[in-house]
């Protein structure tokens, strides 16, 4: 189902009113390449709630009152397929037709971005990502649950799962030899390590993207 919302208030559509977002074979392949300007141009009907939003206009040059809506300014507009975002821009108001009965209907061209992760975090680096909530005490019983028992969140613990949180692991140079012998691991033997899922999982939460549930990032390949 498709969305429109308008200064975050949401228009209603006609039941066969499509939003095509084209995406070649180059986009797919290289999304971090891809270009995302976007504009459409959509007619929009002039319904009770509509002509309530756009102010009751009949002309686009005409000034109204009584509603976040300026004609003669950019309106911020988002466009959801399912309930995510595909883009966001701005609407402007290009014509008002009307109809038989006195009935209008709107003209409008839509501009902004098809919503694009690789655009919002092209300059965007690790160290900009907060993970305090796996913060914890460290000593040798925190590594050894970290394996295969249990993990901290938010000061609390929570059961073991690949893909979530971090754990504990011994990396070191080729150089030197690992000892076989558990009991024998000290806590300086250790380096923290985040999972590439968690990673994964707080670049689309804070850039506000989500991912399908048939996605990659949901395989054993990047959980364990």
């Amino acid at each position: 189902m498709i969305e429109l919302l308008v200064n975050e208030q949401l228009v209603e559509l006609s039941e066969d009113f499509q939003i095509l977002i084209n995406k070649s074979i180059a986009d797919i392949r290289n999304p971090e390449n891809r270009s995302s300007d976007w504009s459409k141009t959509i007619t929009i009907p002039g319904t009770s709630v509509n002509n309530k939003l756009f102010g009751h206009l009949f002309e686009v040059g005409d000034s109204i009152t009584g509603t976040s809506f300026n004609p003669n300014k950019k309106a911020n507009c988002t466009v959801l397929l399912d309930g995510m975002e595909q883009m966001r821009g701005f609407i402007r108001l290009t014509q008002i037709n009307v109809l038989d009965n006195d009935d209008i209907e709107y003209q409008a061209t839509i501009h902004g971005e098809s919503a694009n992760l690789f655009t919002d975090i092209e300059n965007a680096k690790l160290s900009d990502l907060d993970f305090s909530e796996y913060n914890h005490i460290l000593n040798i019983q925190n590594v050894k649950d970290s394996w295969d028992s249990q993990i901290y969140v938010n000061g609390s613990t929570q059961a073991f799962e690949y893909g979530v949180g971090y754990v504990w692991s011994q990396i070191l140079p080729k150089r030197i030899s690992k000892n076989t012998n558990v009991d024998q691991w000290k806590t300086d033997d250790h380096t923290p390590c985040l999972y590439a899922k968690t990673i994964v999982d707080k670049i689309f939460s804070v850039n506000g993207y989500q991912y399908s549930t048939d996605s990659f990032f949901i395989t054993d390949r990047l959980s364990g």
